[in-house]
């Protein structure tokens, strides 16, 4: 009989050969964040891009000028 651990549990993502399967979203969501948005993808890529990993950034903000509560 088969040892299930071997069987069942995903490869190891430990060697360079590995690295290029791996790959990243990051997925942020704002509110009322216009002014800040370009500060923050400077900085998030600026931890990133040493990984070397492809990656991609989605930032999901729902119209936020018309909420009241935003600054216009």
């Amino acid at each position: 009989m088969p040892d299930i651990a071997a069987v069942d549990s995903p490869p190891s993502l430990t060697g360079p050969a590995d690295r290029a399967l791996e790959k990243l979203a990051l997925v942020i969501p704002t509110l009322c964040e216009a002014e800040n948005i370009g500060g923050l993808l400077a900085h998030v890529r600026s931890v990133l891009d040493p990984l070397q990993i492809p990656y991609e950034i989605l930032v999901v903000d729902d119209d936020s000028r018309r909420l009241p509560h935003c600054a216009r």
